[in-house]
């Protein structure tokens, strides 16, 4: 076969040739049949150096086979007795000596060894190796598919905010605004939560007013004019984005299935106005829907816009500057211009706003933030600006302007456009941190740097973010900042300068004024204190999902492919997350293996020693399981107080140990407070109370009340013993002698017997109640001994007030009885014959049911003795009191009134609105008086201060008193003339005053003008005078009060000008008494 060949040799070729290279048939080298290739070397000895590359070999014999970038060597394969194979830049020469990857025989103790990672000073820092014998990891081990929710490990990071929250994600827009370290935004405004790049996202956007009553057709088609053709128009709950509801238009034989809306106020010439919508279409050509901007003044068609895509939702907008000159009204349209039944386009979240560019959808119904100005979705809505930004005055860690990375994925809809802020690092007098997006709807992200409000570095590039959502980075480090977007570099500032002073606050989605709003969706929000690398930022958009957060970089991960929790084990313990967000509480369990362990944020930092387990975290309102292997203890635990714990005796208690709790132990059940025991059940037997004191015992067949080992109240088989049994004296409840009293003695000087019974303390002016079981009686004590019986109940039932003698119902003792109260029935005072003190009742009273009285009477027939009742303020005596009611029937007290009530004065005479009557006063019935009647003997005064003022009593009278035989006209017109009221017209004798009827007339034909006069002096001309009268005049009064004197009689005079003649009638309707 032929070949080629290259061959050398010392003497001649015949004798001495060595084929050096052969390209063609290689059997003639390797006695190989049908091997064909390429070979080069000196000879095919195993000594020699050779390679073969053919259709059956591929060898390199004692060659080193090496690949070079540029000068520099990076991968490399050794034969030699110490073979190895190496990757790196620059490439490792041996084990553990460079980074990259090395796997080959050392030359130190001939074992076999390799490892990839970071090397320094021969020791490995990330990755792992194996020397002979171990196998060594510098970093995470991933265990499982891990493909679904987990991202790349970004370490500690200072803040991770993911913005997740409750699903629907278009009905419910309320989420998570705290950082996973536990940050607290501060948060204002229209700041709600929309669907996300993973699960929801944060919306932020400035204030506006959309002008659409009914935006998300919520209220059927409520302001919506319909045109239908022939196709259907109608409201469907079964796509709807925004809401519950959206518009269905299918298309019909006829062309233009449309709904508009009259904006409700006007355009005014130089305003921009801006409407948008979300479209859905299903068939016929893309551009068959579309919205329009109709002017309605001028009867023409300003801005029509249509959808790209099919099958999904999207937002489409327009605008229109009005350059008419003058105002006009405006009309949205939402159409379907198809003639194809199978064309049909939903629409749903319309808006139209008076601004130059358009923001995010937005109505009264979407949250905090926003409202409606009338009727929910039947009016104009408005929303606040959204204002999100974290103070770092306190000290929290958000930022790192020396060195750090900010992530974010936001939201492109290449319809919002101008000047978007996504995150503003402020801190003061004009420095900071900013990254922008720019004012195209391309949204071109770059970053500033200003220091002093200088600004030092603008980032430059040109790439530009497509439509849906992208990934943001940007790290910096002194001297260098760099803009990343979708993973690819975008952007720099080479001699990035660090702002000068101390951060303030971290804003999102708009600079610290509250301007250059972002206007749109912001998701997954990673702050790192460190800068990645280009290749971890590309790993991180790649990954296209969360990224992880852990504080250990030296774990394994057993992660699913479904859940969003995973295990981690490392060189302290296995531990297991419900999240890889690293937020507060995510963490589930910890087996610790290592001493001093702190567990971080997840599981709220608490520190464990080897062979502790915790389910759960630690925190305020967490409830967490923990065993505590150097304690032998399993705790239930809220936050780190132990609500039930197991020791290692098999001891439970429920409750904190150093207060209330309780304990069970093996043969007890314990409630303590401390090391106190209140309550202890042991072998059926509960004690209550802490046994050395006085306690409680209930047994099976008792129940006792005990002082130390006394026992002071027994309850057995239903019967009952209070007191002391053990010396005698004691009182037994029992079935069958009811309740009696053991024991006798002398008690305080007085001798009790077996079944007397006393309740209270017998001592000096002790009250107490006396049972006296053989005289049968209740007595009532007091005195200075305490055993002055005053008042006693009788074997009859009768309640009597009594002074103490050998015979408790003596008639003859005197008594004195302070307070006396009754619910019913009679109580009975007995005032002896022979006695010589005054009754005097401080206070008396009754509280009275029906039928039941308060009777008080003598039996005395001493007529200078008498029964007083003095009702009184206590604490001021009668003299000056606040209120008083004395009552003497008879008798010659100093107080010689039968009812006084008011206030006394030192004199006992009428003080300012008092009642006091001389003689006597009858309420109701006695004797003479009717029933019902008020009666008293004497005036009835009363006082202004000290004035006095004489009152009486009106009779009226239903026939009047007249007379028939005094005649007023026959009396003198000069002087007066005495009228003897209770002789000539029957009036009772000495009446105060009388109620009148006079009538005049003047017969004669003389001029003259008349008066008449009445009152109680012979004065003439004063009293009460009546009105006058002229010629043939006539005129009647009724009603006048006219006083009299003393003897009740009135005076009477006629007053004339002149000569006439008169009739007088006077009639009397009433007097005073």
């Amino acid at each position: 076969s032929p070949y080629t060949q290259i061959v050398s040799w010392t003497v001649h070729p015949h004798s001495g040739k060595v084929v050096n290279n052969r390209l063609g048939n290689l059997y003639g080298i390797f006695a190989s049949f049908g091997e064909y290739g390429m070979y080069a070397g000196t000879g095919v000895t195993d000594d020699s150096n050779y390679l073969r590359i053919s259709n059956q070999f591929i060898e390199a014999h004692n060659l080193p086979v090496r690949l070079y970038s540029s000068s520099s060597r990076v991968m490399a394969l050794e034969p030699s007795s110490y073979p190895y194979m190496a990757i790196g830049y620059p490439i490792p020469t041996g084990y553990l000596s460079q980074n990259g990857v090395w796997f080959g025989k050392s030359n130190v103790d001939d074992t076999y060894k390799m490892y990839v990672g970071t090397v320094s000073g021969s020791a490995l820092l990330k990755g792992w190796s194996w020397d002979g014998s171990n196998l060594y990891i510098r970093g995470n081990v991933v265990v499982g598919d891990g493909a679904i929710g987990y991202g790349i490990n970004v370490g500690d990071a200072y803040l991770v905010n993911r913005f997740d929250g409750p699903q629907p994600y278009e009905s419910d827009y309320t989420g998570d605004l705290i950082g996973h370290k536990g940050q607290v935004p501060i948060v204002s405004g229209g700041t709600i939560f929309r669907s996300g790049k993973f699960g929801k996202a944060l919306q932020l956007a400035e204030g506006f007013q959309n002008e659409i009553d009914n935006p998300s057709f919520e209220v059927n088609l409520t302001g919506w004019t319909i045109s239908l053709g022939s196709g259907s128009l109608l409201v469907d709950t079964t796509k709807s984005l925004v809401g519950q509801s959206c518009l269905k238009i299918i298309a019909g034989s006829a062309t233009n299935v449309s709904a508009y809306t009259l904006l409700s106020r006007s355009i005014a010439d130089g305003e921009t106005i801006c409407f948008s919508g979300h479209i859905w279409q299903s068939g016929g050509s893309i551009a068959f829907g579309d919205m329009y901007l109709y002017d309605v003044t001028n009867t023409t068609t300003r801005s029509i816009v249509y959808p790209t895509i099919q099958n999904q939702w999207q937002r489409i907008s327009g605008s229109w500057l009005n350059d008419t000159g003058d105002s006009v009204n405006v009309r949205i349209y939402v159409r379907n211009r198809n003639m194809d039944s199978s064309t049909i386009v939903w629409f749903d979240g319309i808006q139209a706003e008076v601004n130059s560019y358009v923001t995010p959808y937005g109505d009264g119904s979407l949250g905090v933030g926003h409202a409606w100005s009338g009727t929910a979705h039947n009016s104009v809505s408005t929303r606040a600006n959204a204002v999100f930004n974290y103070s770092t005055i306190s000290g929290s860690n958000i930022i790192n302007l020396n060195s750090g990375t900010f992530m974010c994925w936001y939201y492109n809809d290449n319809i919002n456009t101008g000047v978007k802020r996504l995150a503003t690092a402020y801190i003061g007098a004009g420095d900071h941190l900013s990254i922008f997006a720019s004012s195209s709807a391309a949204f071109t992200p770059y970053a500033v740097g200003s220091s002093g409000s200088t600004s030092v570095g603008t980032s430059s590039g040109a790439t530009t973010a497509g439509s849906g959502w992208n990934h943001l980075a940007v790290t910096w480090t002194t001297g260098s900042l760099i803009v990343y977007l979708n993973g690819v570099q975008s952007g720099t500032i080479a001699n990035y300068v660090v702002p000068m002073g101390v951060l303030e606050t971290f804003w999102l989605g708009q600079t610290q004024a509250s301007t250059a709003f972002l206007n749109g969706l912001i998701d997954e929000v990673v702050i790192l204190p460190t800068a990645l690398s280009s290749q971890e930022i590309k790993s991180v958009y790649q990954s296209n999902v969360p990224v992880i957060v852990t504080t250990s970089v030296n774990s394994i991960y057993l992660r699913g492919t479904r859940e969003t929790g995973y295990i981690r084990g490392n060189a302290y313990g296995l531990l297991g997350y419900s999240s890889t967000s690293g937020s507060n509480n995510t963490g589930s369990f910890a087996l610790i293996t290592s001493d001093g362990v702190n567990l971080g944020t997840e599981f709220g930092s608490p520190s464990l020693n080897a062979g502790d387990i915790l389910f759960g975290s630690v925190g305020t309102n967490q409830v967490n399981l923990l065993y505590d292997r150097s304690e032998g203890t399993l705790s239930l635990r809220n936050d780190t107080t132990s609500l039930i714990n197991l020791n290692a005796s098999g001891y439970i208690t429920v409750g904190n140990i150093s207060t209330e709790h309780i304990f069970i132990d093996s043969g007890s059940v314990q409630i303590k407070d401390g090391a106190s025991v209140y309550t202890n059940l042991v072998g059926g037997v509960l004690t209550l109370g802490v046994s050395s004191n006085d306690h409680l015992i209930v047994s099976s067949s008792a129940v006792y009340i005990k002082a130390g080992d006394n026992i002071y109240t027994n309850l057995t088989s239903g019967s009952l013993i209070l007191g002391l049994a053990s010396s005698g004296e004691y009182i037994s409840i029992d079935p069958n002698n009811g309740l009696r009293m053991y024991g006798s003695g002398n008690l305080n000087g007085q001798w009790l017997n077996n079944g007397d019974i006393t309740l209270g303390y017998v001592a000096t002016n002790k009250a107490n109640v006396f049972w006296d079981v053989s005289e049968g009686t209740m007595s009532f004590r007091g005195g200075t001994d305490g055993i002055v019986s005053n008042s006693y109940i009788g074997i009859d039932g009768s309640f009597n007030f009594v002074s103490d003698t050998s015979t408790p119902s003596d008639p003859t003792a005197p008594y004195n009885i302070n307070f006396v109260e009754s619910v019913g029935g009679t109580i009975v005072a007995h005032l002896g014959t022979g006695h010589s003190t005054t009754a005097n009742y401080t206070i008396l009273r009754n509280k009275s049911s029906i039928n039941s009285y308060l009777q008080l009477f003598s039996e005395t027939t001493d007529s200078s003795k008498y029964t007083s009742v003095e009702i009184r303020a206590l604490d001021s005596g009668i003299v000056g009191g606040d209120t008083s009611i004395i009552v003497h029937p008879n008798g010659t007290e100093i107080w010689n009134h039968g009812l006084y009530i008011g206030e006394g004065l030192a004199s006992h005479s009428p003080g300012l609105g008092n009642i006091w009557a001389d003689g006597g006063i009858y309420l109701g019935r006695q004797v003479d008086p009717g029933i019902g009647n008020l009666h008293f003997t004497g005036s009835l005064i009363s006082y202004k201060g000290t004035t006095e003022y004489t009152g009486y009593i009106f009779v009226p009278l239903t026939v009047p008193l007249i007379s028939t035989s005094w005649d007023g006209d026959s009396f003198s017109t000069t002087a007066k003339t005495l009228i003897d009221l209770s002789t000539v017209f029957g009036a009772p004798a000495g009446i105060k005053a009388v109620k009148v009827y006079v009538g005049v007339r003047d017969s004669d034909s003389a001029g003259t003008d008349t008066y008449l006069v009445l009152g109680p002096t012979n004065d003439s001309g004063s009293g009460i005078p009546f009105s006058p009268l002229t010629v043939n005049d006539r005129w009647y009064r009724g009603g006048d009060d006219i006083p009299c004197d003393s003897n009740g009689d009135i005076y009477y005079q006629i007053g004339a000008s002149g000569v006439g003649t008169f009739d007088v009638i006077l009639q009397i309707w009433g007097y005073y008494i």
